[in-house]
Parts: C-alpha cells; structure tokens; sequence
C-alpha cells in the first residue's frame, strides 16, 4: 500500500474535491463581489495595516473597517479552500490520471497566495489603482482556473463534436481575451475617476463621441460592452443552432448571454440611480458571473479538445 493511500484521509475521493472546487469557487466569486463592496463604500483603507488590522487580531468595530476585514476574511477563507483542494489533488491515489487538474490545482494554490500579497502591497501603497488592476486581473484567472477544474472532473457529457467548428473555437478564444481585457478596462475606468462622467444613458450628454478624456474614457467602456455582446450573442446562436439545448457547453453559452444582457441593463440602472453604491458593487458581481460561465464554455470546448484529439 502506498503511504498517501494510508494516511490521505478519504475526504480526497474525487466527489469530495469537486464539492470543494466548488466551495472554492463560490468563494473567490464572494471575494470578488467584497472586493467591488470595499471600492465603492471607499472602505479600502478600513484597515491601514496589513496582514492585521490596527495591529489587532480583532479590528475596530467601524463600518469601514469591517469591510474591509471581510474581505481579507474572505480571502483567508478561500487560500484555506484551495491548499486543501491542491493536496487533494496532488496526493489523490488516481492523480496519474489527473495531470493536468493537478498543474491546475497547483495554479490556483500559486494565484491565491499571489492574490494575497498584492492585496496587502494595494493597501500598503494607499490603493495604488495598477495594484488594484493587477489584484482583479489575478483575482479573474484564479476563478477561471476553478471553473477549469470543475469542469475536468465532472463527468464529461456525451461527445458532440464541437472541436470539429474551428469558426466556433476561435470566437470562443477572442471573447474569453475580450472578456478578461473588458473586466481589466472597468476597473481601469473606475480607479481612473472615470464611471460617473457621463449622467445620462445610452450616449453622454447626447455625445455619441465627446471629446474630453474622461467622458470619452466612459463611453469606450460603453462601447466595449456592445461589442462583447454581439460578439457573444453570435457565437451562443451558432452554438445553439449547431447543438441545441440539451447540453452543457449550450447551457454556459445561454447562461453567459442572459447574464451579459442583465450587465448592460444594470450599468444603465446604475447611471439612472445616480451611480449607487449597491447597483456599482453588483455590477462587478454580474461581470464576475459572466466570466464564470464563459470560463466555464471555453473549459468544456478545451476538455473535449484534449479527449478526442
């Protein structure tokens, strides 16, 4: 008997690591969302040290503070979630057959330690905005990282044939780059003092293209999200029409496009609503979820690629 399968406690099964993915995945979904919450209430300096709060172990019971302690709470919680997930995968006795969910699991065990890190230097660098760029970009690959995993153990559908459109592949390639840059350039905007520009919905101040910065700077985020939606919007309908509904790689596809028409809805809400606080936080949440579903269609196109190639 191998020594893992002896003192490896059967909580590993795989079962019980997809259970945990998921766990990790929920989270680093919430962090994100604490994230957008610790920007928009201007609670990033709750706690002005970093790893403790005020030197304590137990932060100040102030708003702002609490906030923000959630959120490295939250992060805690969630670097505890995928060190115990990677050893999972890494001492599971059937991790030979598992290569790559176990360079995965490794990845994210690397991306949240990184994204912890970056978390302390963006507050010990008052909130730099290419720290907080940087944190989200790292933040993004991990879920997308998660959602890989998931999806690799999760006993795969029947084979349909998807690696077989090229077309279908590379639009899926294109809108997961778009995406991920589209998701960077917000928070661009956003730490650039530039979201609450423009007051009215759809053009800025009747401007198609206004000619100062920051107002241009806001409409090309516009603009960005009516690409990214026709974009998406063509590719769900060829994978629909070419495979239906029944399956799960259509299932992301309409998941994904019901979440991105929500997003657009909801930015306009949040100019109508004199850029609330509650609307801007879950506004970064749906684009988050927009990016799970997404993550989670291109990992059942690349699982099906690496099956049957």
């Amino acid at each position: 008997m191998l020594i893992r399968d002896k003192y490896i406690p059967a909580i590993f099964n795989q079962k019980n690591l997809i259970y945990l993915s998921v766990l990790a995945l929920i989270d680093a979904v919430a962090q994100v969302t604490l994230g957008g919450i610790v920007r928009v209430t201007g609670s990033g300096l709750g706690c002005p040290d970093w790893p403790l709060c005020y030197g304590q172990i137990i932060p100040p019971f102030k708003l702002d503070t609490l906030i923000e302690y959630s959120h490295r709470l939250s992060g805690m919680i969630l670097g505890i979630l995928v060190l115990a997930m990677c050893l999972g995968f890494v001492f599971s006795t059937h991790n030979h057959k598992r290569k790559l969910t176990v360079r995965l699991s490794i990845l994210a065990l690397i991306l949240v330690v990184i994204a912890g890190l970056l978390g302390g230097m963006t507050v010990l660098t008052e909130l730099s905005k290419w720290m907080r760029l940087v944190h989200l970009g790292v933040a993004e690959i991990l879920i997308a990282s998660l959602c890989a995993i998931i999806v690799l153990e999760i006993p795969s559908d029947k084979f349909i044939g998807v690696i077989k459109h090229k077309l279908i592949g590379q639009m899926m390639a294109i809108s997961v780059v778009f995406t991920f840059l589209s998701i960077l350039f917000a928070s661009y905007v956003v730490g650039s003092g530039y979201s609450a520009v423009c007051g009215t919905w759809p053009l800025c101040r009747g401007d198609f293209f206004p000619t100062d910065l920051f107002s241009f700077m806001h409409m090309a985020h516009r603009y960005s999200a009516i690409v990214l939606v026709l974009g998406f919007a063509s590719l769900a309908y060829l994978v629909i029409k070419r495979f239906g509904l029944t399956n799960r790689f259509s299932l992301s596809m309409i998941c994904g496009l019901a979440i991105l028409v929500a997003q657009i809805i909801l930015g306009a809400i949040i100019i109508w609503t004199g850029f609330s606080s509650e609307f801007k936080a879950l506004h970064l949440t749906m684009a988050t979820l927009f990016w799970v579903a997404i993550s989670i269609g291109a990992s059942i196109y690349w699982k099906e690629y690496i099956k049957y190639t």
